[in-house]
């Protein structure tokens, strides 16, 4: 497979986080969620400002273009001949970033779900190539399991046997 750009790269997982947030949610609540953690996220890594959330003028407008282009709207924007220039470790460490925000802002139960429907919508290829960029989602969600078990067996210790 040839080595794909971060703006491509970055714009298919921008809008997996949209469309996986969106099905828990709503998509104006994912809109909002998208922009409030991508301006997080431009604080810790300068060149994320090339990402431009699309605005909301109107959101039944907004709603409908959602609707026409069955969820293949693209959420975002990005600026490739600044994005395509970083390193790729680099923007996969932005990438990382921005999972382990949205998974803090979503909570422990909703962030554990969202990770695995993340995995299955970003797709094969696309966790392939952020995986060789330093984002291994499966191990994520490998942690989590084990942070789940870790944390049901200290609660199980804690509890006296009734008999």
């Amino acid at each position: 497979m040839d080595e794909l750009e971060n703006s491509k790269i970055l714009m298919h997982v921008m809008n997996s986080f949209f469309h996986v947030i969106s099905t828990k949610t709503s998509p104006a609540h994912a809109w909002l969620t998208i922009k409030i953690l991508l301006q997080k996220t431009e604080y810790e890594y300068d060149f994320m400002k090339s990402v431009d959330v699309v605005e909301m003028d109107d959101i039944n407008v907004f709603l409908k273009k959602i609707k026409q282009h069955k969820m293949n709207f693209n959420i975002v924007n990005v600026h490739n001949d600044v994005i395509d220039t970083v390193n790729q470790q680099i923007v996969g460490n932005a990438i990382q970033y921005f999972a382990d925000e949205v998974k803090r802002y979503l909570g422990d139960k909703a962030g554990y779900r969202f990770l695995i429907e993340f995995i299955d919508d970003l797709g094969e290829e696309y966790n392939a190539v952020i995986k060789g960029m330093g984002v291994d989602l499966r191990f994520m969600q490998l942690q989590d399991e084990i942070s789940r078990d870790e944390m049901y067996l200290s609660l199980c210790e804690s509890v006296d046997p009734i008999w």
